[in-house]
Parts: structure tokens; C-alpha cells; sequence
């Protein structure tokens, strides 16, 4: 059987910087963020091209999340300043100092707490109903890159630029294990496949396979891209994952081999610039993609 394949179905073109982050609620629109200060709201389904400009900010935004309730959209800025906006209403509601340096992910971890990780180093945590700091953690010296979280766990995986993964418990916020020198460099992107294995990838182009136990054990890793990976992300009932690259592709892997599938570069539509980041659209089956060069893409697949 011939392996499934993703075309390009749409290009998505309107913000004047770098598309930085980019989410999506899984129903018909997704909303992305980047160096122009713009929150972006997009069509998913294919029948608009154009995007609708929902906020506008002062600084670069660098992630950006959509909370459980689905109305709720945070975007993490240079500055470490968070900004909440409500999408029914279209307006801000509140805009809160939580870190001193850029807010590079965001995540919902309950209903009442979300986390975020930044350069300054810090792990925050927030209260969702009154949208301000609980408490900070100081994890490295060097800044925070990614949050993924593991249920059976009750922990967060959290990758640094000073190229270590830690696991910090939730249930006694402190770190209490250290996949020390993880990756050549920073690591930028960690993927948790079923609460028992974790995919990361780094500065270092390598993408590692690694088995959460305690000391958590390299599993495989492989040359996946030639520069930066900078997402990766999980595609579930189809047996896939997808990484992106500062090397301007996008890469399909078999879900549970690591085995190379598609390459998706510029000859067959893709990026002229790094590939920032990936998200899946179980709705659309659609894999979305970010980029430097100032577009978004919405890749569907075929057999």
C-alpha cells in the first residue's frame, strides 16, 4: 500500500513578519501570531483566503494558546508580558507581566492553571480566572524553549537552552529528574507520545525517541533535518508525526518506527523560509505549518 501523502490545499498569506506560532480549537478557524505583533484569525475550512486581523500588540509574539473554554486566546510576547484576549467579544481583556524575557510556550495543564516557560528561565504559573502569576520556578540559567505535559505522570517535560530536558512534578513542583545534555544545543520542541515515550528535537537538527522512565533512556536518534528543528507534532489516527525545520521542510515519520515517509520542501509547495511550527487538525485532517517567510500553510492528505 502506497504511503499517505500531504499537498499543499491552501496558502495563507497577510502578516507583514515571521509566523511564529500558530493554534487551533479544532473547529473551523486557527489563530496565529508573529514578529509584526498581530493575532490572526484564519478559515480552516478553505473557503476564505484572507485572514482576520483580531488584535494588534507593540512587540514580537512568540507563542500563543487557546484555552479549554475555547473563546479564550493567550499570545506570549519579547517582553515577557502575556495577553489574554476574548474572541467573542474581540477585545483584550488583560495584558499581565509574568516574565522578564521573551514567553516562548504556553500551556492549559487543568481547568484553573495554565504554565508558561521563557527565556528568563522561569516556569509560571497562572490562574485562569483572574489571569495573573500563582508562582515562578526558577529551572536553568539559560531560558525555557517548550512545555509538554505527561498525565500518567503528573509532570511536565520542559525543554532548555542549555540543551537538558527536565521533568518537573506537579504534585511537588520541583524537578525531579534531568535528561542532562539531551541535545547538542537548545532543545526546542518536545512531543509526548502515549504518556510513555517522549520525541524531542534540538538545535542540533536530531530528533531523540526517549523512554520516560527514571533514568529516562534514549530509545533512537536520528540526523532528521539539517538545521533547527523547531516543531514537532503528533497527527493521531493516522499512524504519523511531523516535524519542521529551520532548514525550510517539513518531515513525515511513521508514529511508531521513526521511519522517514514524505519530505515536503520548496519543489513541492513548501516553505521558503524556517518552518516555526506545526499543528494538526483532526477536523480537516490538516496539517498547518508556519513560517519566516511569512505565510501559513494547510497541507491535507491523500491517498
Amino acid at each position: 500500500m502506497e504511503a499517505r501523502q500531504f499537498k499543499l490545499f491552501k496558502e495563507l498569506r497577510g502578516h507583514s513578519g515571521s509566523v511564529y506560532s500558530i493554534n487551533t480549537d479544532d473547529t473551523q478557524f486557527f489563530y496565529s501570531v508573529g514578529g509584526d505583533g498581530w493575532i490572526v484569525q484564519w478559515d480552516l475550512s478553505g473557503t476564505k483566503s484572507d485572514g482576520i486581523l483580531v488584535a494588534k500588540t507593540d512587540a514580537k509574539l512568540f507563542s500563543t494558546c487557546l484555552l479549554w473554554d475555547k473563546n479564550t486566546l493567550l499570545a506570549g510576547d519579547m517582553n515577557g508580558l502575556l495577553f489574554w484576549f476574548d474572541i467573542d467579544k474581540k477585545e483584550m481583556q488583560a495584558v499581565v507581566k509574568g516574565h522578564q524575557s521573551s514567553i516562548f510556550d504556553i500551556l492549559q495543564i487543568s481547568d484553573q492553571v495554565l504554565v508558561t516557560a521563557s527565556k528568563d528561565g522561569y516556569l509560571c504559573f497562572w490562574n485562569i480566572a483572574n489571569r495573573h502569576p500563582i508562582h515562578s520556578y526558577k529551572i536553568n540559567h539559560k531560558g525555557l524553549r517548550c512545555i509538554e505535559a505527561n498525565t500518567q505522570l503528573d509532570t511536565l517535560f520542559i525543554g532548555g537552552s542549555d540543551h537538558h530536558v527536565y521533568e518537573f512534578s506537579l504534585k511537588t513542583n520541583t524537578v525531579v529528574d534531568t535528561i542532562d545534555d539531551a541535545h547538542e544545543n537548545s532543545v526546542f520542541t518536545i512531543l509526548n507520545l502515549d504518556d510513555e515515550a517522549l520525541i524531542t528535537g534540538g538545535r542540533d537538527a536530531m530528533m531523540k525517541e526517549w523512554q520516560t522512565t527514571h533514568p529516562a533512556k534514549l530509545l533512537q536518534a536520528l540526523p532528521a533535518h539539517w538545521y533547527t528543528i523547531n516543531s514537532i507534532v503528533d497527527m493521531p489516527d493516522t499512524g504519523l508525526i511531523a516535524s519542521g525545520s529551520r532548514d525550510k521542510t517539513i518531515r513525515v515519520w511513521d508514529r511508531e518506527t521513526l521511519q522517514a515517509i514524505q519530505k515536503i520542501d520548496v519543489q513541492k509547495g513548501g516553505h521558503i523560509n524556517s518552518v516555526n511550527k506545526l499543528q494538526w487538525s483532526d477536523k480537516y485532517q490538516s496539517l498547518i505549518s508556519a513560517s519566516d517567510d511569512r505565510t501559513i500553510r494547510i497541507w491535507r492528505m491523500e491517498l
